[in-house]
C-alpha cells in the first residue's frame, strides 16, 4: 500500500508557458520526490502525457498508473532507468527505445508497449529484475532485450505480438526476436505467449561482437507461433576453446508454425529439451520440426511432434553424444506433392548438413507415427534414418513405429556400436562386445543351414553367434 504522503503528483507540475508537452512535468515532479525522499510518482489514471525528451531518474522510484499512456516522438528513449525503479500500469508509445537498464531491478509490472522502432526494454548488464504481465505489441525489431552479462531477469506472464505473422516480413529477420538474449545469465522466460517477431519468438544467442553469450537460462511454458524464425533457439558458437551458449533448459513449452524450426539447439552444448510440443501444419519448416545443429551432449527428451513439414527431429553436423528419448512423433513430411521431389520426411534424421556427421546419438523408446502412410511409404520414408553409412558410435534401440516403409533405415543401422552387417575387425573398432547382424542370409550345406545372428567379443577375438535354421 502506498501512502499519500509518500507519492509525488505529476499533475502537480504543470507544464510551463514555454513548454510544448509534458517532459518538464515528469522531470520536476522526478526531482521533487528525490529532494524530499518520497518515493512514488503517480500518474493520472487514463491520461496521455507527451513525453519527447529524455527524462532522468534517481534511485529507489516507483512509477506508478493505471492505463496511463506515455507518448512519445521515438527519439530520444523515455528514460534510462536507476537501482530499484519499478513501472506499474503504465503505456509506453511510439519510441525507439523505451527504458534501458544497467543497474539492479528495474522492473515493470502491467505494462503496456506499443509502436516501438527498435527495443522496448533494454537490459544492458542489468540484474535482478522482472518483467510481468505486459503487452508488447507493434514491435519493430525486439521487445526485450538482454545483454552485457544481463543477469537474474524474469520474464513472464507477458503477451507479445505483431499484426502479422513473420511481423509481415516475406524473408526472416535475424536480428530480432520478442525475448532476445544476447548474453546473460539465469535469463528465464516463462509463460508468455509470443507471436509473429520477425526473428525468433525466443533466443537464448550471443553477442559476436563481445565473444559472450547466454548459460544457465530457461524458457518454461511458453507459447510462440507465427515467429520468422525459430519459436524457441538455443545459438552460440565456439569462441577458441569455449562455446558461448550454453547449459539452457527448453520446457513445456508449444511452438506452432514459426517459420523455420520450432525449437533449435544450434551449436549450443549442455541444453535439455524436454516435455514440449511442436506443430508445423501451417507453415513450409525446415530441416527439423525440432532441430540440433553442432551440439553436444543435449538431452531431447518427452516431446510431442505433431505434423512435421519435413523431418520431425533433425540431428545434424557434428552433432555429439545427444539423448534422443521418449518422444511422440505423429505426421512428417507435411508438405510436397506425392512425387520424388519431396525428398524429406523421416521421422528422426541423421545428416551432416555440410559438417561432420553426428557421432554417439542415442536414440532410445521413441514413437513415431506417420499419418499419411502412402506418402510415407510410397516416398520411401522411414522411422530413422541416416545419409551416413558409416560406424559413429549411436546407439539405436527400442523405437516403434508405424506407417513409415520401415523402422530403422540400413544406412541409421550401419552408424550403430551395436549393428553391422559384417563382423567387426580388431578389439579397439568401437563396436559393443556383442554385434547384431542385420544381414542375414541362410548359409551352410543342407541338413546344418544356420544364420549368423552376430558376433561375440570373446577376449580378442570376434567370434560368430551361429544358430541353425534346420534346413
Amino acid at each position: 500500500m502506498v501512502l499519500a504522503n509518500d507519492e509525488v503528483n505529476v499533475d502537480d507540475f504543470p507544464a510551463t508557458g514555454s513548454e510544448t508537452d509534458d517532459s518538464g512535468s515528469f522531470q520536476r515532479a522526478i526531482n521533487s520526490a528525490n529532494a524530499t525522499g518520497k518515493r512514488v510518482i503517480r500518474l493520472k489514471s487514463n491520461k496521455t502525457y507527451s513525453v519527447k525528451s529524455k527524462i532522468n531518474s534517481f534511485n529507489d522510484l516507483t512509477f506508478i498508473g493505471d492505463n496511463t499512456r506515455i507518448l512519445g516522438a521515438k527519439s530520444p528513449k523515455f528514460m534510462d532507468a536507476m537501482d530499484r525503479n519499478l513501472f506499474i500500469g503504465i503505456w509506453f508509445d511510439n519510441y525507439n527505445f523505451v527504458v534501458q537498464s544497467n543497474k539492479e531491478q528495474v522492473s515493470f509490472e502491467n505494462c503496456k508497449f506499443t509502436n516501438i522502432g527498435t527495443v522496448a526494454i533494454y537490459y544492458y548488464g542489468g540484474t535482478k529484475s522482472y518483467v510481468k504481465n505486459c503487452q508488447f505489441s507493434n514491435i519493430t525489431n525486439s521487445s526485450i532485450i538482454m545483454d552485457n552479462d544481463a543477469k537474474q531477469i524474469m520474464i513472464r506472464d507477458c503477451f507479445f505480438t505483431n499484426p502479422f505473422p513473420f511481423n509481415g516480413l516475406a524473408v526472416s529477420s535475424s536480428d530480432a526476436a520478442h525475448i532476445h538474449a544476447l548474453n546473460g545469465k539465469n535469463i528465464i522466460a516463462i509463460n508468455n505467449r509470443v507471436f509473429n517477431s520477425g526473428g525468433q519468438g525466443i533466443i537464448f544467442g550471443n553477442n559476436s561482437s563481445s565473444g559472450k553469450g547466454v548459460t544457465y537460462s530457461q524458457a518454461i511454458g511458453n507459447y510462440c507461433e507465427g515467429n520468422g524464425q525459430e519459436g524457441i533457439t538455443s545459438y552460440g558458437y565456439l569462441k577458441g576453446t569455449t562455446w558461448t551458449t550454453f547449459n539452457n533448459i527448453i520446457m513445456g513449452n508449444i511452438c506452432v508454425n514459426n517459420r523455420y524450426h520450432q525449437i533449435e539447439v544450434w551449436l549450443s552444448p549442455d541444453n535439455t529439451v524436454i516435455g514440449n510440443i511442436v506443430d508445423e501444419s501451417g507453415t513450409t519448416g525446415n530441416i527439423g520440426a525440432i532441430t540440433l545443429f553442432g551440439t553436444s551432449r543435449t538431452i531431447c527428451t518427452g516431446n510431442k511432434v505433431v505434423n512435421a513439414a519435413n523431418n520431425g527431429i533433425a540431428i545434424l553436423s557434428g552433432s555429439d553424444k545427444n539423448i534422443i528419448t521418449d518422444n511422440v512423433i505423429i505426421g512428417t513430411n507435411s508438405i510436397g506433392a506425392l512425387s520424388s521431389a519431396a525428398t524429406s520426411g523421416q521421422g528422426i534424421l541423421l545428416d551432416s548438413s555440410g559438417g561432420a556427421s553426428p557421432t554417439r546419438i542415442i536414440i532410445k523408446d521413441n514413437i513415431i507415427e506417420s499419418k499419411d502412410t502412402t506418402k510415407t511409404s510410397t516416398l520411401n520414408k522411414w522411422g530413422i534414418y541416416s545419409t551416413t553409412t558409416s560406424m559413429q558410435g549411436n546407439t539405436i534401440k527400442d523405437n516403434r513405429t508405424y506407417g513409415y516403409a520401415g523402422e530403422t533405415h540400413y544406412y541409421a543401422k550401419k552408424t550403430t556400436r551395436h549393428l553391422n552387417d559384417v563382423k567387426p575387425v580388431g578389439t579397439n573398432s568401437g563396436y559393443d562386445p556383442h554385434v547384431e547382424n542385420i544381414a542375414m542370409t541362410e548359409l551352410g550345406k543342407t541338413g546344418s543351414k544356420y544364420v549368423i545372428k552376430g558376433w561375440n567379443l570373446i577376449g580378442t577375438t570376434w567370434l560368430e553367434d551361429r544358430v541353425l535354421t534346420g534346413n
